[in-house]
């Protein structure tokens, strides 16, 4: 943000406060701090945001609202039960999808498209003919 108050600033400077890359994250924060009065509409351009308010006073406030504080996971720090618990639970799950298909399998590549295995001996149409 503008080290300047008076100065009109668009939603992507937003972008730094965020860790994932979401292209509506900075938008939606400019919308909530907006909502909060913390920001309001630039002069003459509604699509830009001016700091307003007391910021200070607004955070003491949140600070100060009941609550239990959030400590984020981190990733990979998990007990030996855990662990052991999460890969019955996969192999269980592999059990049962293998079960119930009729020889095709699904890969398991993570974000890539869904695409079917051939059983052995398989054709490539649905008809033999």
């Amino acid at each position: 943000m503008p080290v300047d108050r008076n100065q009109s600033f668009p939603a992507k400077v937003l972008i730094p406060a965020f860790i994932s890359r979401s292209a509506n994250q900075p938008s939606f924060c400019a919308a909530l701090l907006r909502a909060e009065g913390l920001t309001t509409a630039g002069p003459n351009k509604p699509h830009l945001h001016q700091a307003v308010g007391d910021w200070d006073a607004w955070k003491l406030a949140m600070l100060e609202l009941p609550g239990e504080p959030y400590v984020p996971p981190v990733k990979g720090a998990q007990s030996v039960e855990d662990a052991y618990e999460a890969s019955d639970a996969e192999m269980a799950s592999q059990e049962l999808s293998s079960n119930g298909e009729t020889g095709a399998r699904h890969s398991k590549r993570k974000g890539k498209k869904l695409h079917l295995h051939k059983p052995e001996g398989g054709t490539d149409h649905a008809h033999s003919a």
